[in-house]
């Protein structure tokens, strides 16, 4: 007991050299270098991460999370991070960089015309015209592998990206609870196995302009034939992009992606985000009539969300300390959690209930417990029952969703004129003007009150 204490003291001790107060915003940050044995694995020099809070207490707390996920990241680095033919490829590019030269594999030295080959040997022999003997050349190389190709790059294949792009970025899932790091992470792991379905696990090293051709017009028939938007063909080629730009970086491989993915995403139709009629709301949407085979839970956000705005993801993050219907002002209160983050810092804010949203909230005071932190889930099956049951709408040659109950939400406090700080408050939007002073919670309830949707009937 007394040695888990004084390790614990002695962790504080250690984690407030890596805290920085930042004095423009007040904010605790956590600062600290990279170590020099993982230096190359890692592909930073230094961690900065801001901490988003100016209490030293909850600041040390969040700095130890991260300090200890980073040890672990470190070690496993260490032990699995990269194989031993990686590593003597990154240190044989790294060196021929230092002495002024592009690591050339010896097949690609072999591939150059003979005049051509004369130069660059001369040029890069000159490197060792001062060793006096062979056995100096010897103690040197390191240098002369990597100044003569004597290192073969690593064979990897495009089955190998996704597992290795998950180890390069795990820094950038930090605060991130399994969920949301799946659901991060998914989309790019679907796009990679998209691409290999149509082009074959072939190596990296041998991926061609044409490979990424192919692929595209796939997608092109997908797209011609409604299976895909235009929105989903283009973020193919942005996962795909994210995951060979990491790889490419942090092994220190040549490829050239610029070539590889030059114009093969297409012009985006001018789409703004559509909602629903503000009749179809009142009339279909909140008369429970319509959804009588759907569960209550499922259902609860729709009138949550039509009379708040909020994000499904906000509805499912909420749990009783965040629901507050006893106060004078009945409301929730969005904010981030230990494990969860929200999707921007504006999002966290307090939101009156009133109308359908207060009604939903009564029945569920403790928040939801089918679909606590699973949106994705409750989306779905909300969605995919609308769609069955005939109860979308077709604006604009597309389908609305669930979701485009936030859009509606947002259009009623335009059509009201409300006012633009309250409205980026309410919907967590960022406020561009500076801000002074915030309104109270009764006001932003008196906004909330007049625009509300009242249930179709009361089913309570």
């Amino acid at each position: 007991m007394l040695h888990t204490m004084q390790h614990e003291e002695e962790k504080q001790a250690l984690i407030q050299d890596y805290l920085q107060l930042r004095k423009s915003n007040g904010n605790y940050h956590y600062r600290r270098r990279v170590p020099a044995d993982v230096k190359d694995l890692f592909g930073k020099h230094e961690v900065y991460k801001s901490l988003r809070t100016k209490d030293p207490k909850i600041a040390e707390s969040k700095a130890i999370k991260i300090n200890d996920n980073l040890e672990s990241l470190w070690d496993d680095l260490r032990i699995n991070g990269g194989s031993l033919d990686e590593q003597k490829y990154q240190r044989a590019v790294k060196v021929a960089r230092l002495n002024g030269f592009k690591y050339l594999t010896s097949k690609e030295l072999e591939a150059k015309e003979t005049e051509d080959l004369m130069l660059t040997l001369i040029a890069r022999s000159e490197q060792f015209k001062d060793l006096p003997n062979r056995e100096s050349i010897a103690k040197v190389g390191g240098k002369f592998d990597a100044l003569f190709g004597g290192v073969e790059e690593p064979r990897l294949h495009l089955s190998d990206c996704y597992d290795k792009y998950v180890g390069f970025t795990k820094d950038q899932r930090f605060g991130l609870d399994e969920r949301q790091a799946k659901k991060k992470l998914n989309p790019k792991k679907a796009a990679l196995q998209n691409f290999i379905n149509i082009v074959g696990d072939r190596l990296v090293s041998e991926l061609k302009r044409e490979h990424v051709l192919e692929f595209r017009s796939h997608l092109i028939d997908r797209l011609d034939e409604g299976e895909i938007i235009d929105n989903t063909f283009n973020k193919q080629f942005g996962h795909l992009r994210i995951i060979f730009r990491t790889i490419k970086e942090t092994l220190q491989i040549d490829m050239d992606n610029e070539t590889l993915f030059k114009n093969v995403t297409i012009k985006q139709a001018e789409r703004k985000r559509i909602s629903y009629d503000i009749d179809y709301v009142r009339d279909v949407l909140l008369n429970q009539d319509n959804f009588k085979t759907l569960n209550d839970e499922a259902y609860a956000l729709i009138p949550i969300m039509a009379s708040t705005g909020m994000r499904p993801s906000e509805v499912c993050g909420l749990d009783k300390e965040d629901i507050f219907l006893d106060a004078e002002v009945p409301y929730v209160h969005i904010r981030p959690k230990k494990d969860l983050k929200l999707k921007t810092p504006h999002s966290e804010r307090k939101i009156p209930l009133a109308g359908s949203a207060l009604w939903a909230f009564q029945k569920y005071p403790e928040g939801f417990k089918k679909y606590y932190r699973k949106s994705s889930s409750l989306s779905a099956a909300l969605n995919k029952y609308m769609r069955e049951n005939g109860l979308i709408q077709n604006k604009e040659g597309r389908h609305t969703t669930a979701y485009c109950l936030r859009h509606t939400f947002q259009d009623l406090l335009r059509m009201h004129k409300v006012d633009e700080r309250l409205q980026c408050d309410l919907m967590g939007h960022k406020y561009e003007r500076p801000k002074y002073g915030a309104p109270s919670l009764d006001e932003y309830y008196e906004t909330v009150k007049a625009l509300a949707f009242d249930m179709h009937k009361d089913y309570s």
